[in-house]
């Protein structure tokens, strides 16, 4: 059964190809975060008509505007957490989607 790390890891990880970081993948459960994954991408795209990219940006940065609206982390730390890397990521990122500077 894929537990709630794995859950928080695959909405955080979506569409990534390497699955080493991710928590209980060990013993065969890699190939199951691979299924949700792939099922995840198709519903997106046939469903939703979003392409898997463009869900995981919108993932992103809302994760990031939540983790800034919501907790007393920098803004460093927060780029870590939403996979920007870095502040100039997250930055440009925030302000192409949001007009606001």
């Amino acid at each position: 059964m894929v537990g709630i790390p794995v859950l928080g890891w695959l909405l955080k990880h979506l569409f990534a190809d390497n699955l080493d970081s991710c928590p209980n993948c060990g013993g065969g459960n890699d190939k199951l975060v691979r299924a949700v994954l792939h099922h995840m991408e198709k519903h997106l795209t046939d469903s939703e008509g979003i392409e898997p990219t463009q869900a995981q940006a919108d993932f992103r940065l809302e994760e990031a505007k939540r983790l800034l609206s919501q907790t007393t982390l920098s803004l460093e730390r927060t780029a870590k957490e939403c996979g920007y890397g870095d502040t100039k990521r997250l930055t440009a990122n925030f302000k192409k989607a949001t007009l606001i500077t």
